[in-house]
Order: structure tokens, then sequence, then C-alpha cells
């Protein structure tokens, strides 16, 4: 008990450092606090030689946190409620063809490169964020801490490329930004844009969290062409 108190507070103290990082660098994607705490996290674990899966162990608690943290934006979408429902039908039609596309695009690529199979497998809900991720793999025999630490990666990736392509392409207006964000860069991306716009992040949010729906709609019928 003691110990898995003190691998939750170091990881809560990691985040905190970095967010505190992340603010004097003036909020660079490359200060992302999600990528900065998990660097931290693992370099602690280097150097003290904790298994990793004994890590995961230690931290349950905050695995179950997930859901919470999900419902918790709520709130900002429903402050945002008529816009997101004025945009409704191209919201949905972006939902469903990048949850669709997300999932081929990695598995066959994936295949292309000739990676193993359980990565293959983890790859699949990376357009859902983790605790969709996390659900849809225990369910469908995937490993789950493989696809969670996959979403994570693509969030991070996503939430420093997503933003700086569409300000080059003059996409960066609250609505675009938010549902490609949320998309793409997960719960990591919509933490990032809750900083700049609340708009973009109430956006942000509902994208994300239709994504994970539609991928735990789309994955179970796609799963016989993925195994």
């Amino acid at each position: 008990m003691i110990a898995s108190l003190a691998a939750c507070a170091a990881v809560f103290a990691a985040f905190l450092i970095a967010r505190r990082i992340a603010h004097h660098g003036r909020h660079h994607p490359l200060l992302n606090p999600i990528l900065l705490a998990a660097a931290m996290i693992g370099a602690s674990l280097w150097l003290s030689g904790l298994p990793v899966a004994r890590f995961t162990e230690l931290t349950q608690p905050l695995r179950w946190l997930l859901g919470p943290a999900i419902v918790a934006l709520g709130h900002l979408i429903w402050s945002h409620r008529a816009a997101l429902g004025a945009n409704a039908r191209p919201l949905a039609i972006a939902i469903i063809g990048g949850s669709l596309t997300g999932i081929t695009s990695a598995v066959s690529l994936a295949r292309v490169l000739d990676l193993d199979l359980s990565l293959q497998h983890a790859l699949a809900p990376k357009s859902a964020t983790s605790p969709f991720a996390i659900a849809l793999m225990e369910r469908l025999g995937g490993s789950p801490e493989l696809a969670a630490g996959l979403v994570i990666v693509t969030g991070i990736i996503g939430a420093i490329l997503v933003p700086p392509i569409l300000k080059a392409l003059r996409l960066d207006d609250p609505e675009t930004e938010g549902v490609a964000v949320g998309q793409s860069a997960h719960i990591v991306g919509t933490d990032a844009l809750s900083r700049r716009s609340a708009k973009a992040a109430a956006f942000s949010g509902l994208t994300m969290a239709l994504a994970g729906i539609a991928t735990a709609i789309l994955l179970p019928l796609l799963w016989g062409w993925l195994i």
C-alpha cells in the first residue's frame, strides 16, 4: 500500500514539475507536460532499476482515474453545446472517417513494415483515448498496456505536430483545430488546447470522446481482418 502511494505520488510530482517547466517555456509544443513527465518517470525507472511491470502494478489506481477524467470534460463540452450542435453533421463525418482511417492506416502500415502481430493489434485503437483502448484490448485479446502506451505516444506526437501544421495551412480556427487535435492527439492535445482556447478544447474533448465510441464500434467489426 505504501509503495503504491509513493509511486502514484511520484507520477503526480513529475506531472506538476512538467507543468511548471511548460509554463516557463510559454507552452512550447516540445515542452508538452505529458512528454516531460513521461521522460522523467522513464529516467527514474531506469536509474532505480524498477521493472515497468511492477511500476504499472503500483500505479493501478491512476488507471482507474482515466474514466472520471474523461467524464470531467463534460462541463467544458456543455458550456459550448450551441456551437457543437450547429456543427453536428460535419463533426460526425469527420469523427467516423477519422476513426476508420486511424484503424486501417495504422494496421496497414504496421503490416507493410512487418511489425510483430501484437504490435499491430495494439496500434489498432490509437484513434481512441486510453480508457477506450484499454477496454477494447481487454475484450479483443490484445495487450492493454501496449495499446495505452501507443495511444499516449500518438497523442504526444499529435499535440506537437498538428497545431503548427494547421497554422501553416491557415486552418487554425477553434472548431477545425479542436476536431483535428481531438481526433489525433486525444487527451494530451486537449489538455494543451485548454490553456489556449476554451472553445477549441470543447470541440477537442467532444471529438476525443466520440472518436473513442466510434472506435469501440468499428474495431470489433474489423477485428477479423486484423488478426
